[in-house]
């Protein structure tokens, strides 16, 4: 929210964007561009003449993500893009990003994001993660569907605690050990899940885990 220059208007960042990365060959081109982006994820060109302080937060998601798009990434990476936005417009953000894949202005997009319903409205594939590690990797359907790690398992039944026992879970679930991070909460746990973290493991052609309950 806070990465626009609060002191230059939006055009004014576009420009200098686009010139620095030589995207933008001379400043009229760079000009003609910018009314291109904005229009690309819903703005009007008048967006150009206001500054940071002049939009809303979903203005400004819009603005940040037409800058993204500005260099025409392969993989484009959104870190947490609808963080702190009400419902309705992080709805409306999430469907610029789907139109923008749809017509190819994305191609390949990496989504991070800490809640399960965006993933599920989102994504094609997911991966999983506990304490930097990779516990579950598959398509939508396989994790959603079938999840198969205990803490996937706990994620998809986290949508019906209360706030109050995932934060807990999450502050207990911290440990500074070499097995799997979430031993302590895990009802299956074994000896060597507290020794070594386990190795990957395909439960087919599209779905695969790092757990001791499957493989060997």
């Amino acid at each position: 929210m806070n990465s626009l220059d609060p002191v230059s208007t939006v055009g004014k960042s576009f420009r200098r964007l686009l010139l620095d990365k030589q995207i933008a060959g001379t400043g009229s081109e760079a000009k003609s561009m910018v009314g291109e982006l904005l229009d690309m994820v819903g703005l009007t060109p008048l967006v150009a003449d206001m500054y940071p302080f002049e939009l809303s937060g979903g203005m400004k998601q819009r603005v940040l993500i037409a800058m993204a798009l500005a260099a025409r990434p392969d993989v484009l990476i959104a870190d947490e893009p609808t963080t702190a936005l009400d419902t309705l417009t992080q709805f409306s953000i999430l469907n610029t990003i789907l139109d923008l894949r749809r017509s190819e202005k994305i191609g390949s997009m990496i989504f991070i994001s800490h809640d399960l319903s965006v993933q599920a409205f989102m994504a094609d594939r997911v991966m999983v993660m506990l304490k930097g590690r990779m516990v579950e990797l598959g398509s939508k359907e396989d994790v959603f569907d079938k999840p198969a790690h205990p803490y996937t398992q706990f994620l998809m039944q986290s949508l019906k605690f209360s706030s109050d026992n995932i934060r807990q879970a999450e502050v207990g679930g911290r440990n500074g050990g070499k097995g799997c991070p979430f031993v302590q909460f895990c009802a299956h746990a074994m000896e060597r899940c507290h020794q070594e973290f386990p190795h990957t493991t395909s439960l087919s052609a599209t779905h695969s885990v790092a757990c001791y309950l499957y493989g060997e």
